[in-house]
């Protein structure tokens, strides 16, 4: 059975009661799905809200603050909001926060797309945003005029390319300049004028994760949970009554009812 049948049975029976037999608190926790507004049941290696930190691995945590779903990923632990998720296909869609709703942040920070422990999903491009810009010609090729900011009651001009791209002394100066990564066919799109800046950065890019995918499923089938030990930053498999580093030996979960796996 393929590690995308066994989720899906997984997630169709987390409504199911939880087994009043287990004697494995950690059974019972990572039993529970992770959810936050639209984002709903992510399991392993996600942890956070209700599942404790053994339910899922370091970087995987999923912060939640009014109904709106937050990561830190990359070596910087840059915050990322998450706006779609694909668990089957283990895949969440995260974009800068602090351009939500907005192409006219307080603060103009500039950071790679970093998308550690995810991996990348082919397709995204680097959106350049410049700010505060005096040109020594115009029009520049390439470059787009955006909207006007009032940041700290400063009128600041905004600039754009769909490429990543730098505005040398002959060409003029910029005070900043920020990188946002976005879906290659939403550039696309901004090149086309179907849709704004702003509407490009909000759809997110997709990213994926693989931690322990043969093990989980393993560990599925079995009848047990996905976890991991901290301690040891081993993959762990909680069963009913205790956990293992691999499999249960039994499959309660496949043979009550009152289970969920």
């Amino acid at each position: 059975m393929s590690f995308v049948s066994v989720v899906a049975i997984s997630i169709l029976l987390l409504n199911l009661p939880c087994p009043v037999f287990s004697n494995d608190q950690r059974y019972l926790n990572c039993s529970s799905s992770l959810s936050c507004g639209n984002i709903t049941n992510l399991m392993y290696p996600f942890y956070g809200l209700n599942r404790a930190n053994y339910c899922g691995q370091p970087g995987f945590k999923l912060d939640c603050q009014n109904e709106v779903p937050f990561i830190k990923i990359g070596s910087n632990q840059y915050k990322y909001r998450v706006v779609d998720s694909n668990p089957l296909q283990r895949i969440i869609t995260v974009t800068r926060n602090d351009y939500w709703e907005t192409t006219c942040p307080l603060d103009f920070i500039n950071t790679t797309f970093d998308p550690y422990p995810f991996h990348y999903i082919a397709g995204f491009w680097n959106l350049t945003l410049f700010y505060g810009c005096i040109f020594n010609n115009w029009p520049i090729q390439g470059l787009t005029t955006g909207n006007v900011c009032l940041i700290n009651d400063t009128t600041v001009n905004m600039f754009y390319s769909t490429t990543t791209r730098e505005i040398g002394p002959g060409l003029g100066k910029c005070n900043s300049s920020v990188i946002v990564p976005v879906q290659g066919k939403a550039a696309l799109a901004v090149n086309e004028n179907k849709t704004t800046v702003g509407k490009a950065i909000e759809e997110g890019v997709e990213v994926f994760w693989d931690e322990d995918v043969d093990k989980c499923t393993i560990c599925l089938q079995s009848g047990g949970v996905c976890g991991f030990n901290w301690t040891q930053s081993l993959f762990s498999c909680f069963c009913y009554d205790h956990p293992s580093s691999t499999s249960c030996p039994t499959r309660p979960g496949l043979q009550s009812p009152a289970t969920k796996y």
